[in-house]
Order: structure tokens, then sequence, then C-alpha cells
């Protein structure tokens, strides 16, 4: 018995481990963008285009890693996309040339993809396992990734390190932690151990209830919410740059601030769901969120800027882990598979997302796009008023 309960703690700190893997290398790809803008001489629609092939790559990760889970297994999947994950990071970071620039941008997008659906889906099976409540913690340690990954970066480029040598140097550490902890995931086969009736890979079956569920709905505001993320992981760096004039190696320090207050937003989630129900607060975290994006559009005072930043970080902190919440408790869908659409509507959002904005930015500036994100928001507030009775 205790054997079990320690080998079922170990699968529970692999996942985190892979989900702050996961976020540790999305926000590592937050520092390259303005080298690689500098770099190849790109404007915002060619930057948009490459950004574009990452989200395609997330895409095809995404739709194949039900296949990849019944055939080879949570392990071995997780394991080998990691490692992809770390390869691709890396290889970004030399510039050889556009070309293969271009082909790795694909392939993280690719192993990013089935990273994150993968680590969701296991999370699912843990929660189920262990009877607990585990996917806002192990957000969390995404969230964590995120922070520690911007701050050893911004400071490494700042005391004088190329950007290649820090990206190898931490892809290294985290090989490191990939071989340490990632054993400890279980090889279950999704086919094998979710329901017989439906499971995640047969999304046939919802196709024809998806339109009179609330999973579509809760996977259309997670979509624009975490294209807000996606476009401030791409362009808060950009926008920095260009409306507070700072300097390149700290271009990163309105993104450092957005995800320690999302990190924060997510380990407080218990505490606040002990006094509010889920959707009165996943309403309050869209109208905080559509009141920081005017704000950060219309100041021109970095401090405020900061502040919005910092408003953004706690808004958009739940309103994922939330989502899977509340579509798992919906009855017209089988839990995993809401699950699975709402995630995986929430991560190609996140690396599509920054594309649309490019566009935007391209004819009207950055400033603008920001605007048409809090209106699309204010447009989710309204939308969430016509759900909220359905909720759980």
């Amino acid at each position: 018995m205790f054997n079990k309960e320690r080998a079922l703690v170990m699968q529970i700190m692999a996942n985190k481990a892979l989900f702050f893997i996961s976020g540790f290398c999305i926000a590592a790809w937050a520092p390259l963008v303005p080298y690689i803008k500098s770099h190849f001489n790109l404007d915002s629609i060619e930057l948009s285009k490459l950004i574009l092939l990452m989200g395609l790559g997330s895409l095809a990760g995404m739709f194949t890693t039900n296949f990849l889970f019944r055939f080879l297994g949570a392990r071995v999947l997780l394991i080998g996309a990691s490692t992809l994950l770390l390869l691709s990071l890396v290889m970004l970071s030399i510039f050889i040339n556009i070309y293969v620039l271009a082909f790795f941008i694909f392939s993280f997008g690719l192993s990013l993809g089935l990273v994150e659906v993968g680590a969701n889906i296991y999370g699912s099976y843990l929660e189920q396992k262990s009877n607990k409540a585990l996917m806002s913690s192990f957000h969390g340690y995404y969230s964590t990734g995120e922070i520690l990954s911007i701050l050893v970066m911004m400071l490494l480029l700042y005391v004088g390190f190329d950007i290649y040598h820090v990206t190898i140097l931490l892809c290294l550490i985290l090989f490191i932690l990939v071989i340490y902890k990632l054993q400890h995931i279980q090889s279950f086969y999704v086919s094998y151990t979710l329901s017989k009736e439906t499971t995640v890979f047969s999304l046939k079956n919802i196709w024809h209830k998806l339109p009179k569920s609330l999973v579509l709905s809760l996977a259309i505001i997670v979509a624009i919410m975490l294209m807000i993320e996606g476009a401030m992981l791409d362009w808060s760096a950009v926008f920095l740059q260009e409306k507070a004039d700072i300097n390149i190696e700290l271009a990163s320090s309105g993104y450092i601030i957005l995800v320690l207050f999302m990190a924060i937003g997510r380990f407080s989630a218990a505490y606040f769901l002990k006094h509010f129900c889920a959707k009165n607060i996943l309403l309050i975290s869209l109208v905080i969120c559509s009141i920081a994006l005017f704000i950060v559009s219309t100041s021109n005072y970095l401090m405020l800027i900061y502040t919005a930043f910092a408003m953004l970080g706690l808004g958009l902190a739940n309103i994922l882990p939330l989502s899977i919440s509340l579509a798992s408790k919906q009855t017209l869908i089988k839990a995993n598979l809401a699950i699975t659409f709402v995630s995986s509507s929430a991560y190609v959002s996140l690396i599509i997302g920054p594309a649309f904005v490019g566009a935007i930015s391209q004819y009207h500036g950055l400033s603008f796009a920001f605007i048409v994100l809090a209106i699309l928001v204010l447009v989710q507030i309204g939308h969430l008023f016509l759900i909220r009775r359905k909720l759980r």
C-alpha cells in the first residue's frame, strides 16, 4: 500500500515537472522574438507568418496526441515530446537561416502541442486515480516555469551572455529534469484507462452534441483569453521596446510581471473557491482582463503599464483551469472529451493568436491590436452572462 501511494506521489510530481518544462519553454520563446525580428530584419507580417507556423505545428501535435497515447503510452510519448521540445528551442536560438528557423519553429509548436495536451490528459488521469483536484496545481507549475525561465534568461542576457549560450545552458538543465523526473510517468494507454463507452480520440461522438453543449461556449471563452496570453508572450517585449523605449535585454520585464501574478492567482485559487463559486470568479477575471487591456493600450506611463500587466496576469490566471473544471461537470458530453476539447482550443489559440495580433499591428500598431483584444473580452463577458445559469 505504501509503495502504491509513493508511486502515485512520484507520478504527480512527474506531471508537475512536465507542466513546469512546458511553461519554461514557452516563456523562453518570448525573449527570442525580438532577437529573431532584429537578426532577420522582419516586419510584423513576416514575423506573424513564422508564429503561425508554430501554431500549425501545435495543431498537428494536438490532433495526434491521442493517437500516439494509444500506441506509444504516456511515458514514451511525453519523454520523447519533451526532448524534441528542448532540442527545437536550442535550434531556434542559433539563427542559421530563415528556412532552418521556420522548420524548428514548426517543430517547437508540434512538440509543445504534444506535451501540453498530453500533460492535461495525464493530469486528468491522475485526478481520477488520486481522487483529488490537481489541475490548478499543475497549471501553477506551468506558471512557475514561465517565471523562472524569463527571469533567468533576462538576467543572463543583461549581464552579457549571448542568447544562444543562455538557451543551450537552460535546455541542458531541463533535459536533466526530463531524465530524472519523467521516468516516473506511468506507461498507461488512453484506450485502456478511460471509459469504454467513449474515448478522448473518438471526437465524432461529440460532434453532433457540441453546438448544444456548454463545452463549446467555454471553449470559445478560453480561446479568446489564451489568444491574449499568447499575444503577450510574443508581442509584449516588442510593445515595450516601441512604447517605452526599453532596452532589448529588459524588454521581457512586462511578461515577467504578467506570469508572476498568474502564478499568484493560480496558487491562491483554492482559497477563493471556498468563498466564491467558479462562474463568479470567471466573470470577475474577464472584467479585470478587459480593464487591464484598455490601460495597456492607452497609457504611456511605464509603471501604469506594468500595473496593467499585473492585473492581466491575475485575470488570466484561472480562466483555463476553471473552464476545464466547469466543462467536466456538464453532462451532455463525457468529461474526458470535454476537457480535451477545451484544453485543445486554449493551446491552439495560445499559439495562433499572436499571428492575428501581428496582422492587425502591421497596419494599425500594437496599441490598436490590444484594444481589439479588449473589445473581444467585453464580448465574452456578455457571452458568459448568457450561459451563467447553465453553469454548475
